[in-house]
């Protein structure tokens, strides 16, 4: 038995797609709130909150998506939780790395981003792990050809080299 509700796939998931976008806006905007100074509450933003207000965006698949999360970042990078878990925050930008390598955009602009992260990550001495060298891979991938195939051997190499685990998504 049916409700009498005719809806097409499309129109489903359009309708899933824009309640992950809400999801997303509120996460931040959530993570907004814990960012703000309030004596009255004694909760404040963590690593995690960040984490999960990124997540929240990835999943989101929103074209906007990119920029929230790097707006996001940015504002983690200058909080006092940015070196609080090393592991976490590496985890954070592997997520914005994931976005990018999944992204719809330009794959040179993309992979021009990607770098920009994991040199920012190596200066802050947040070791990249198998799922930052994966994404940058990734986005290496869908800009293609002799020289993208090169800097993936060198980043294979380099995972050798600091004993940084492969698994079957390196290959």
């Amino acid at each position: 038995r049916t409700s009498g509700v005719n809806i097409t796939l499309p129109e489903a998931e359009q309708k899933i797609g824009s309640h992950r976008i809400l999801a997303a806006k509120r996460a931040q905007d959530i993570l907004e709130q814990l960012e703000q100074p309030d004596d009255e509450q004694n909760v404040r933003a963590n690593i995690k909150s960040y984490f999960l207000a990124l997540k929240a965006w990835v999943k989101s698949k929103d074209p906007i998506a990119l920029g929230s999360m790097l707006g996001i970042l940015y504002r983690m990078e200058q909080s006092d939780v940015f070196e609080s878990d090393p592991k976490m925050t590496v985890r954070c930008y592997n997520l914005y790395l994931y976005a990018l390598a999944n992204a719809n955009a330009n794959p040179i602009s993309t992979l021009e981003q990607a770098f920009v992260i994991f040199d920012k990550m190596k200066r802050k001495n947040l070791p990249p792990d198998t799922n930052t060298y994966n994404q940058i891979t990734s986005c290496l991938a869908h800009v293609g050809g002799k020289r993208s195939a090169e800097k993936a051997q060198a980043l294979l190499d380099e995972m050798m080299l600091k004993d940084v685990p492969l698994n079957t998504e390196t290959f």
